[in-house]
């Protein structure tokens, strides 16, 4: 019983989702990066984040509706204009962070 507990917060640990206070991704500057989005249906939220052109496959595996941004704040031009928070998904090596907005 003692490994089943153990095995079940390791899991957890490993898709948990850490918040942040500040803003992560204003501008995609450093580092060869640019801004991609994705709006999230089920929670009527956009997210922003910075990330490498050459990984987009990889992360386009895990959300579906991940696209290139042709503009510096895709979400609030979608009407996503109020700041909610930061955050890391993720698990591993396999982490992103975003912005998160919703609507008015």
């Amino acid at each position: 019983m003692k490994f089943l507990k153990a095995l079940v917060l390791f899991v957890s640990l490993l898709f948990a989702t850490i918040i942040s206070a500040e803003k992560c991704c204003e501008n995609c500057t450093d580092n060869g990066k640019k801004k991609f989005y994705s709006i999230d249906t089920k929670h009527n939220k956009c997210g922003e984040c910075c990330m490498k052109s050459s990984l987009y496959w990889l992360y386009h595996i895990f959300e579906s509706g991940l696209l290139e941004a042709e503009s510096e704040h895709p979400c609030s031009e979608l009407g996503f204009t109020e700041y909610d928070t930061t955050e890391t998904h993720g698990f591993l090596f396999i982490q992103m962070t975003l912005d998160k907005y919703s609507k008015p």
